[in-house]
Parts: structure tokens; sequence; C-alpha cells
């Protein structure tokens, strides 16, 4: 992305402003905007891939607190929303056997 970008902006500015229109310009104006896509897209993904361990690793603790502890579990389902604690619900089920609550 760091060397990509720059030299798509480069060629950009040659099309646009200067009018440097060659087969050679365009292919690599392509190339550039291909690359700088897919290297958006894969750090997207990445990001959500972290987002998703740390969702799991959430459900983790709270189906170790619910099987242990009941009271500090409700304190800590208390403020999610019943969207969140129906996904937490049966994902505790799925994985682990575990009955949170009844949504």
């Amino acid at each position: 992305m760091l060397q990509d970008a720059p030299f798509l902006v480069l060629r950009m500015l040659l099309i646009f402003k200067y009018g440097v229109l060659s087969y050679t310009n365009m292919f690599f104006t392509c190339k550039n905007t291909l690359v700088c896509m897919l290297l958006s897209y894969r750090l997207i993904v990445i990001q959500l891939e972290r987002c998703n361990e740390r969702y799991e690793h959430y459900i983790y603790r709270l189906c170790f607190l619910k099987h242990f502890t009941n009271e500090n579990f409700n304190r800590k389902i208390q403020n999610l929303s019943p969207y969140c604690k129906q996904r937490l619900s049966c994902a505790c089920n799925e994985r682990y056997g575990l009955q949170l609550f009844v949504v």
C-alpha cells in the first residue's frame, strides 16, 4: 500500500491533470488501483478476524463465569442488548453445552 499509493496518485495526476495517456500509463494505473484495493480488503479481513477472536474470548469468559459464579455473570450481561444476549446464548450452547439464559 505504501509503495503503490504514491504511484497511483502520480499516475492519476498525469492522466487527469496533464492528459498523459498511454497504454503503459493506463496499465500501471489499473495495476496500482487493483493492488491498493486488494491490500485494503486484506487489512479489513485481518481486522475483522481480530474482532472475531476477541468476541470468541469474551464468549469463553462469559461461559466460564456462568459455570462457576452466577452473580458475576448476571452483572456482566446486565447491559447487553437483546441481540448480543441471543448471540452469546447460542454460541455458548453450541460450543460448551451451557444454557446461559432464556431469551
